[in-house]
């Protein structure tokens, strides 16, 4: 729980204001970014959130949608009733860009985890938010987390790139997510 003059205090609504200002100590700190292999933030509004529930055509062009506006517009800005998505990329046994998963939060009060020494949101992290929330889910259930393969990201680069894409402006095309186009766009968001 996050403490404000040592009171825990309620919600955190997922603004573009309490992102960035959770996000502030982590400026300058690339081994923490790298730790948690340089996971994106995407506001979405809930309308939008829930099509990561139907079919997987929708989340393909849910997932293509969400990769262009990481690295070709600004990801922070808010829509009506904002959730955040935290884009998480992990990486296969081999130690390449195997799963990009989509983990969604309503509330940045999860509390904060350690990491390489520094206190970070515990909304970054895939070990400490997103694979115990999806395993519990599975417990009860429901689904995992919405997720493509990395070859499904493949898929989508090359539809935009014959303009076959959802989004249709050959000035945002998305690059291949690798960790270093992760980070550079991290830095030219202003997070890192």
């Amino acid at each position: 729980m996050i403490l404000e003059g040592g009171e825990p205090i309620g919600r955190v609504e997922p603004t573009t204001r309490n992102v960035r200002k959770m996000l502030e100590p982590l400026m300058g700190r690339e081994e923490v970014w790298r730790a948690m292999n340089f996971p994106l933030p995407v506001l979405v509004s809930a309308k939008e959130s829930e099509r990561l529930d139907i079919d997987t055509g929708e989340r393909m062009d849910f997932f293509e949608e969400m990769l262009v506006r990481v690295f070709c517009e600004d990801p922070l800005e808010e829509p009506m009733r904002p959730l955040l998505v935290m884009l998480q990329f992990l990486d296969d046994e081999k130690g390449e860009l195997g799963l990009v998963v989509a983990v969604r939060t309503h509330d940045l009060s999860l509390g904060n985890v350690e990491v390489s020494g520094v206190e970070a949101p515990a909304f970054l992290s895939w070990k400490y938010h997103g694979q115990p929330c999806e395993r519990v889910s599975k417990f009860i259930g429901n689904s995992g987390y919405p997720h493509i393969t990395v070859d499904r990201v493949w898929e989508i680069i090359d539809r935009q790139e014959k303009g076959l894409g959802v989004v249709k402006d050959e000035n945002k095309m998305i690059p291949f997510p690798s960790a270093q186009m992760r980070k550079k766009r991290l830095v030219e968001m202003g997070l890192m």
